[in-house]
């Protein structure tokens, strides 16, 4: 394997029926704008499969619209640290 094959080309493997994918970005809106290419690739990838997005509630705004995800689920980080207030 020469150097950026791992990157060179979609899945060599269609997937099943009703295969399942999670794509999780537990953070800001800037972060999710930047890393959308990349999600709609994955999505466009396995045209077959379910793909469930978990976000920030802010970036779950952004990303509801987005036709690639069958569900966008909120995941408030904040409210798991110590001292930190929204």
């Amino acid at each position: 394997m020469k150097q950026g094959d791992a990157f060179s080309g979609p899945a060599s493997a269609p997937a099943a029926a009703g295969q399942r994918i999670l794509v999780a970005l537990v953070a800001g809106i800037g972060d999710f704008v930047l890393a959308t290419p990349a999600i709609r690739a994955i999505a466009a990838g396995v045209p077959e499969a379910e793909v469930t997005f978990l976000t920030t509630p802010q970036a779950a705004d952004l990303a509801r619209p987005c036709p690639c995800f069958r569900e966008v689920v909120t995941f408030d980080l904040r409210a798991y640290r110590p001292g930190e207030r929204g």
